[in-house]
């Protein structure tokens, strides 16, 4: 039990360095021809932070608009306090402008850790054009994000499609104390086919994140404790899995992984009085997991993972495995863009 809350919390921790950056939106300010004053229009603030989530593709950037209680950001000023106040790394504000003929308006993106406005983008367009101005000034913040965080737009990423194979080999232990006391795990083997349609999805800062399906096929042996009946735990497992990558520099990759499995358990026991029995049974269950892929090159790759399983039989069995492995890419093409 102790392993699978520690393989838990690694599992949290792996996803919770994944998310990617934040950048908040405050109300932003709307006036018409004539009048005196800016006013806050969360209308406005609503329709460029959806074009903004429309277009951003595979941008690894969370946009949110600021809470309730903010009400106007009229400068430079206002921006630097909200940012302290709310520590917030990175904000959009500025002015939309409505005329008898035109909108135009200006907005900023600021630094909240440098205290400074870092770009400035401005729209105009016919006044019956709404929705055109809004997409293209919400492209223009979106291409100055692009600069900030240096991730290419996505028809400048190379893209590829792939398949990979290897056997592996596995240490594991049942979890359950009611199976710890009996029955040991020794090692396992095994193999995996994965597909990845497209390995560059989006990305989290300059780092390609994409996602896998995979088949693998492992066997493993379970012996007796001393203290139990002499017996052997046959175990053959079929999964059904997806994974989740984020890519290092080519070289460095860890992963998340989520998938369904059959086991099929085959145990042979004996006792001291009886000739030797064999008893059969299989059930579905879930496996969790997390792991690194190291490339020696870039066909072959050494993968190191821990992964959790569940399997549910009328009592749930559980198991913890350690795994090191081979993966050879055995084809590769390049992704076609719809």
């Amino acid at each position: 039990m102790i392993r699978c809350k520690v393989l838990a919390i690694l599992f949290m921790i792996i996803f919770i360095r994944l998310e990617g950056e934040q950048v908040y939106i405050a109300p932003l300010l709307s006036v018409d021809e004539g009048e005196e004053s800016y006013e806050a229009d969360t209308k406005l603030q609503d329709d460029i932070c959806e074009s903004i989530e429309e277009q951003k593709e595979f941008l690894g950037v969370e946009i949110i608009k600021t809470g309730k209680k903010i009400k106007q950001v009229r400068s430079s000023y206002d921006a630097l306090k909200l940012c302290r106040e709310e520590k917030i790394k990175y904000l959009i504000y500025g002015w939309i402008k409505k005329s008898e003929y035109t909108y135009e308006g200006e907005l900023r993106i600021f630094d909240g850790e440098g205290r400074k406005n870092i770009f400035t983008v401005y729209e105009k367009d016919g006044v019956d054009n709404y929705e055109k101005f809004i997409k293209n000034i919400s492209k223009k913040v979106l291409e100055s994000l692009h600069e900030i965080f240096y991730i290419p737009k996505q028809e400048e990423v190379e893209k590829y499609s792939r398949i990979n194979v290897g056997p592996d080999i596995w240490y594991w232990t049942f979890i359950n104390k009611s199976w710890v006391k009996y029955m040991s795990g020794t090692i396992g083997i095994g193999g995996s086919f994965e597909i990845i349609p497209d390995d560059s999805v989006f990305f989290i800062k300059t780092y390609p994140v994409y996602f896998s399906v995979g088949l693998s096929l492992d066997y493993r042996l379970a012996v007796n404790r001393k203290e139990a009946v002499k017996s052997y735990l046959n175990n053959i497992n079929a999964v059904g899995y997806t994974n989740m990558y984020i890519n290092f520099y080519d070289i460095h990759r860890v992963y998340g992984k989520a998938g369904v499995l059959y086991a099929l358990d085959i145990l042979q026991y004996q006792d001291k009085y009886s000739d030797g029995k064999v008893n059969t049974s299989g059930a579905v269950g879930l496996i969790i997991g997390f792991g690194y892929k190291y490339s020696v090159n870039e066909k072959i790759k050494i993968i190191f993972a821990n992964e959790a399983e569940f399997v549910f039989y009328k009592k749930v069995m559980s198991k913890y495995l350690g795994k090191v492995g081979v993966e050879f890419e055995v084809f590769k093409k390049e992704y076609k863009r719809k």
